[in-house]
């Protein structure tokens, strides 16, 4: 037994021992592979590194971003990169519900709670080569909730100077009062180009005025018309127009409004062509397109811009005054119209179907103002007649018009005998020149007090409850100075019989 015993361990030394060569072997092949591997790595790594430094996108390439369309289940948000580098990047947000203080101080750090707030992401956007635009659609949000959002190019966060958020539509319907609201509107903003300005004293100043506006935190902007101004060099073609629009969202003093609250707009002759343009303009496709690029909004038309939006108990019903024109100095055909008969059954059918307490009816051009110059709608009578008209017979409620175009600001209020008044708030302008010859125009129906002659912008705010509820309509100059209040309760404009 002992001799057996000897040769059995003898064997199986024998074969521990041919294993561990064995795995000497193989362990210093793969030594000698990872070496090679290593070596191929160190400097492929450092070049994905440079790649990743090249990535990294020039903030002076970026235009925004800006809040776009506002629901209570989507947001749209619209970036600008310079157009030759748009096949370069990737653009992607990243967002998530913002937390208040209290609740993140009680925050529970279970995994269900963390998940919550986690951050999403939405898919990569391409760039418009042509444009440099990529508008990026969120979905599926919460009504009435605050988010913080990252925006990437390339997977690398875009680095801004401030926090960026985003508001969407309280949900209030048959669950409480309608919310308090407010919200800032102007039009006529000019910015400076050398070489295609007019010769002379440069027109656009006062860009402060967007610092100001920001300072008052309100909800959106509603840009008037003459949010940009198409130079005689822009008129013929679209890049031309594209590089005005460009030009005009670049501007530096704008970009931080822009990013901290939403922004509706309508147009007027200079966003959408040359002086006093009528629906004869050689590129009104073109300018229709570039229009609703630069201001996202999937409740467009197919042709023109007009269509309403709601928020708490107000709606705006945001008419084109261009696409449908029959031009200014034509008296020879007898439909002479500013808006068109399409647009006019809209308007009608959507004031009708409203349920908004408060309506306000937006247009480029005075609606109320008796004066019959320039662009002025009492220059096209059977409009202005047709809508005062429908008002009256279909018993509409609420309604007020806001308008700008003329490089001033003022109040006119149209009496109607026994049934309420329609006021009509004109604010102009943002940073255009200021008029030389309006105030003594002979408009009937014109507030005096109320007549500002300095770039202004102006602050609307609804509040209050049931019968107590008020319209507050507040200009405020370039620096922010109040200029001119007056309050409206909103059982004034609810009269018809």
């Amino acid at each position: 037994m002992r001799k057996i015993d000897r040769i059995d361990m003898s064997e199986s030394l024998h074969y521990c021992i041919k294993i561990l060569n064995n795995f000497k072997s193989k362990i210093l092949k793969t030594i000698k592979k990872t070496s090679f591997i290593l070596i191929l790595v160190i400097p492929l790594t450092l070049n994905t590194d440079r790649i990743n430094a090249e990535k990294l996108i020039n903030l002076d390439s970026v235009t925004g971003p800006m809040i776009g369309y506002t629901g209570m289940r989507e947001v749209q948000i619209w970036l600008q990169i310079d157009s030759d580098l748009s096949e370069k990047y990737k653009i992607q947000v990243q967002y998530r519900k913002k937390e208040s203080k209290s609740k993140s101080k009680s925050k529970s750090k279970s995994k269900s709670n963390s998940n919550l707030n986690s951050f999403q992401f939405t898919k990569n956007h391409s760039i418009n080569p042509d444009t440099g635009i990529v508008t990026i659609h969120i979905s599926l949000l919460d009504p009435g909730n605050v988010y913080e959002y990252k925006i990437f190019a390339n997977s690398q966060e875009i680095p801004f100077d401030t926090a960026l958020e985003f508001q969407t539509k309280p949900l209030w319907q048959w669950r409480d009062n309608p919310p308090n609201v407010k919200f800032a509107i102007g039009s006529c903003n000019y910015v400076n180009e050398d070489g295609f300005d007019r010769p002379g004293k440069k027109w656009g100043d006062g860009y402060e005025i967007f610092d100001s506006i920001e300072r008052e935190k309100p909800s959106f902007f509603l840009w008037m018309g003459d949010n940009t101004y198409l130079r005689e060099a822009d008129w013929d073609s679209e890049s031309g127009i594209i590089h005005r629009y460009s030009h005009t969202r670049r501007k530096k003093e704008m970009q931080s409004m822009l990013r901290s609250m939403f922004h509706l707009a309508i147009w007027d002759d200079h966003d959408y062509g040359p002086n006093d343009a009528s629906s004869s303009y050689g590129f009104r496709k073109n300018v229709d397109k570039i229009f609703k690029d630069f201001w996202p909004d999937p409740t467009y038309p197919d042709q023109g811009i007009y269509r309403s939006y709601t928020w708490s108990d107000l709606e705006f019903f945001m008419l084109d005054n261009r696409t449908f024109r029959t031009a200014n100095n034509n008296y020879y055909t007898n439909e002479r119209t500013a808006l068109g008969r399409k647009q006019k059954d809209w308007l009608f059918n959507a004031l009708s179907d409203s349920r908004a307490r408060v309506k306000f009816i937006v247009i480029g051009g005075q609606f109320i103002n008796s004066a019959q110059v320039y662009e002025n709608l009492s220059n096209y009578v059977n409009d202005r007649d047709e809508i005062l008209d429908y008002i009256k017979k279909m018993k509409i409620t609420g309604v007020v018009f806001l308008s700008g175009d003329r490089h001033h600001s003022e109040i006119s209020r149209l009496d109607r005998g026994g049934i309420y008044p329609i006021y009509d708030w004109t604010v102009s302008p943002l940073t255009a020149g200021i008029s030389t010859t309006t105030e003594s125009e002979a408009n009937i129906h014109r507030i005096q007090e109320s007549f500002v002659l300095e770039r202004a912008f102006g602050l609307i705010e609804v509040i209050g409850i049931g019968k107590d509820r008020v319209i507050k309509l507040i200009t405020k100059n370039t620096y922010g100075k109040e200029l001119y209040q007056m309050e409206i309760p909103i059982t004034n404009l609810e009269k018809v019989n």
